[in-house]
């Protein structure tokens, strides 16, 4: 399996707290399946923070070799407006240098210059990648405003902790709504520490697999990632098959 969104990187973020602890986490995505993952510290703004995170990355990216994993970079992005300046650093914070992005939400709000960002994203050739949209109110609210989002071309992570119950009861109705309708793209970790490997992730994906069946699992875990790490391009047809097939969905 492939994680495309996890807090590996220790000594920020609310992860783990020095690199042996890190070791541990990747130790325990090995016994949970997972083989690749992609590192995704919290960035607040459209500059890419080098320094110690860099550093720290390709220290673990070098030990991560031992336990079998393969490690990239990438940012959890906190939406913001784009400028100009913006646009020259908009590449260097996808998912492991791919087309992609993981784009963070408030958790009780949808800025208004949110179509904004997105249009200018994909003016740069960049898909958004939202991440653990059920832990935002407005969305478990009207579900209806993510699939719009998905209807502009945005692609859907959940986290495991959400589906096995963890970030609340709506957080959990939200995921089992949209995975029974196949409108979740990508499952991920979100892991700030061993146990969201350990004692998590796999609960989530047995929860997956009872709601969509074992195919769709497959889809979410292992093929919708693994066209990120290739940097491949995910839609296959015109934006109006999108269309449909989100408004077909939305009539289960």
């Amino acid at each position: 399996m492939i994680d495309i969104h996890s807090h590996l990187i220790s000594g920020i973020n609310h992860g783990p707290s020095s690199m042996e602890d890190s070791l541990r986490m990747l130790q325990e995505a090995v016994k949970a399946g997972v083989r690749s993952i992609i590192a995704t510290p919290h960035i607040k703004n459209w500059t890419p923070e080098e320094d110690k995170t860099t550093r720290d990355f390709k220290k673990l990216s070098e030990l991560s070799l031992k336990t079998g994993i393969t490690l990239k970079r990438g940012y959890e992005v906190a939406v913001s407006p784009i400028n100009d300046d913006d646009e020259r650093n908009l590449r260097k914070l996808t998912l492991g240098g791919s087309r992609y992005l993981l784009m963070e939400f408030p958790l009780n709000n949808l800025p208004v210059y949110t179509d904004d960002v997105i249009f200018k994203l994909q003016l740069n050739g960049i898909c958004p990648v939202i991440a653990h949209p059920e832990r935002n109110s407005f969305f478990t609210g009207d579900p209806g405003l993510l699939m719009d989002l998905a209807d502009k071309g945005c692609l859907i992570q959940i986290d495991a902790a959400s589906i096995i119950g963890r970030n609340g009861r709506r957080a959990k109705g939200l995921c089992k709504k949209l995975i029974k309708m196949k409108a979740v793209n990508f499952v991920a970790s979100d892991a700030h520490g061993g146990k969201d490997y350990g004692e998590c992730f796999k609960k989530a994906l047995d929860k997956v697999k009872k709601w969509a069946g074992s195919e769709y699992l497959d889809k979410i875990v292992i093929e919708n990632p693994k066209k990120i790490m290739d940097d491949v391009d995910f839609w296959s047809g015109s934006k109006d098959s999108r269309k449909k097939k989100i408004q077909s969905r939305m009539a289960i």
